[in-house]
């Protein structure tokens, strides 16, 4: 479930198996999009109640040599039992490598990578580069009844372009514009949204889902609507 969220493009998915320790660093984290996985190794340990899992997950990078490539990436994941059930999680570690690309090659891991893959070890990783991509903010919020207008920004910190595509449900009385889809390196798009007085609240919070190209990534904002006081 887990990794084919991932391949969906649907990381809320993923959540149900999260621990709740470590759900603030998976949102927090940026989730690309995955164009397939394969289960490499696995590890367990501590009387098989913890497992560490090697997978190959193949997706397009901006690397020299790569651009418009799919290519398989190793990444690791770690794993506990919790009521009975498996839950993704991690632990505070400079070398940690996930699911969302490696934050630090591992030498010692990239040795035991398979064949084909590239060497981590070099260059910029995946992680680093969509690293670059920042939307500052993870929700906004109106209150019911009343006009209310936001924005929400998309800097590309890369020296090369990135494209958006913006996809939302329906939103009745309100309005979402992206002013540009093609953003150059050191530039920021903007996201508006206005709500008229007779928007109609959902009631679930709406999002605003953010397509990055090429680096298959994915963000998403959330739409929430308070009562009035």
């Amino acid at each position: 479930m887990f990794y084919q969220a991932h391949v969906d493009g649907k990381p809320r998915k993923a959540d149900e198996v999260v621990a709740e320790e470590s759900k603030d660093f998976f949102f927090a984290g940026n989730k690309p999009k995955y164009l397939n996985f394969e289960i490499i190794k696995i590890n367990y340990s501590d009387g098989f109640t913890k497992a560490r899992a090697t997978v190959a997950c193949e997706s397009y990078i901006m690397m020299p040599g790569f651009a418009g490539k799919a290519v398989k990436l190793a990444a690791a994941s770690q794993w506990k039992i919790l009521d009975g059930k498996w839950y993704w999680y991690v632990e505070e570690s400079k070398d940690l490598v996930t699911p969302f690309g490696v934050m630090k090659a591992d030498p010692a891991f990239a040795a035991q990578a398979p064949q084909g893959m590239p060497d981590l070890t070099k260059g910029p990783t995946v992680h680093s580069l969509r690293n670059q991509i920042r939307v500052d903010k993870e929700s906004i919020r109106f209150v019911a009844g009343r006009e209310g207008s936001d924005e929400i920004r998309i800097k590309n910190n890369l020296p090369g372009s990135i494209t958006l595509k913006m996809r939302h449900g329906r939103m009745d009385g309100m309005t979402v514009s992206l002013d540009r889809t093609e953003v150059k390196g050191g530039e920021t798009a903007v996201i508006n949204v206005k709500a008229s007085a007779r928007a109609s609240v959902p009631s679930v919070a709406e999002k605003i889902v953010i397509d990055v190209e090429p680096l298959r990534q994915q963000f998403a904002v959330d739409v929430i609507f308070d009562p009035a006081p």
